[in-house]
């Protein structure tokens, strides 16, 4: 369907427009009486020819085709004035401001029913060829685009594997991220992202079509990198990021966020390593994200998210949960809140867990949706209750260990 904008400001003349190419194929017709209805029009919707009258009440032709030349989105589109105007200026005029054509309105018969006839199929055709032209150069562009990444993508993978075998060197791999633009500071996190589902089916099923998997894999890298990501590759199973040491979850919640509302079909698991305060630790780091990025999927904490900081901290205690002893460290240090908690109805224990656990009192309050002053209020009432200070080093280390006891007693039972 291809459509067509009249101009003109007598009616009569719009109509007999109309009739006299009414034998034109799926032809969509438009009308506006003067330039600046013409322009609302173009600005709304897509047009492929104007038939543009030139003398025009509020604004004339000439105006319109100023405007449409200045304008980027219109400037391409064919513009045949039909007018009575038949002086050598007027149309000289005319085609100088980008007119696709120009013909004279003569007395309704054979020669302006043929002349509107050629002349529009030309424009359109003309401007069917245009826009066929550009879509296959966008999309040359787009594939030249892609290849680009996915070379470069590439070499970022060799070079990170190459790095975790030991056949590159640091300052190789390094001076390659530099050459990709992309900035190092440590400390810095290894980040692993992981597909575990798509539109219900499991990723053992996806790894069977490598086209598709390859398809899903390209659609994250694309969008991550849309995020402001450079420092983005797929590496085996999952992506790889190097990111920022500062708040993890939030980094990881916001990406996640992103990626789901442009794939609402897709399953993601993330996980990040501790902070990487030198190169040397890079493949320290990459190792322990991926027993975080193992543990993620395995027990869905957090929306599937793992920070290795908690589950390599869980692995050490793991064989000590289940003895007698470990439930009597939990009793013994988190006894009087968890006896208050079940008198009075309260959320002290979680309050704890979340005040030891965030990364600040901001997050703490943020996560707890409530006040900064009710946390304060809170906090204060643990530490009589209690009769340790959360913020002593010391009781910190003491009650999050018994938090992390009683939670992993708690999966235990499960």
């Amino acid at each position: 369907m291809h459509s067509i904008l009249v101009v003109d400001d007598l009616e009569m003349n719009r109509i007999l427009i109309r009739k006299n190419l009414s034998a034109l194929p799926d032809i969509d017709f438009l009308e506006a009486a003067d330039g600046r209805q013409a322009l609302d029009i173009l600005q709304r919707k897509e047009i492929d020819l104007v038939l543009l009258d030139l003398v025009m009440p509020v604004m004339d032709g000439y105006a319109v085709l100023e405007m449409m030349r200045r304008d980027e989105r219109m400037r391409h589109i064919p513009v045949v004035v039909q007018s009575l105007l038949d002086d050598d200026a007027s149309i000289i005029k005319a085609l100088e401001l980008g007119a696709y054509d120009y013909f004279v309105r003569t007395p309704a018969g054979n020669v302006f029913r043929r002349d509107l006839m050629l002349k529009s199929r030309n424009a359109i055709a003309a401007y069917a060829a245009f826009k066929a032209a550009e879509q296959e150069l966008q999309e040359r562009k787009q594939a030249e685009q892609r290849l680009a990444l996915s070379r470069r993508r590439g070499q970022l993978a060799d070079l990170f594997g190459g790095l975790m075998t030991g056949r590159t060197a640091y300052p190789q791999f390094f001076r390659q991220l530099s050459f990709q633009s992309i900035e190092i500071t440590f400390p810095l996190r290894v980040y692993l992202i992981s597909v575990t589902s798509y539109a219900g089916r499991a990723k053992r099923e996806l790894l069977e079509r490598p086209a598709e998997w390859q398809s899903i894999e390209d659609s994250l890298l694309e969008l991550l990198e849309k995020c402001g990501i450079r420092s983005v590759w797929a590496m085996e199973d999952c992506i790889v990021v190097l990111g920022s040491s500062l708040e993890p979850q939030k980094m990881m919640a916001s990406w996640q966020s992103r990626l789901l509302d442009e794939l609402p079909q897709i399953s993601l698991a993330m996980s990040a390593s501790d902070p990487c305060g030198k190169a040397a630790d890079l493949a320290t780091a990459y190792r322990h994200a991926s027993e975080a990025l193992r543990s993620a999927i395995r027990v869905g904490n957090n929306a599937g998210m793992g920070l290795y900081e908690q589950i390599g901290i869980d692995q050490l205690l793991a064989p000590l949960a289940d003895r007698q002893d470990s439930e009597q460290y939990v009793t013994r240090a988190l006894a009087p809140l968890l006896d208050y908690d079940r008198e009075h109805g309260g959320d002290l224990t979680r309050t704890l867990e979340v005040l030891l656990f965030a990364a600040d009192f901001n997050e703490a309050a943020e996560q707890l949706n409530i006040h900064l002053k009710t946390l304060q209020f809170r906090r204060k009432r643990i530490q009589v209750i209690l009769g340790l200070n959360p913020a002593d080093i010391e009781s910190r280390l003491y009650l999050a260990t018994a938090l992390r006891l009683r939670r992993l007693r708690g999966e235990m039972v499960q």
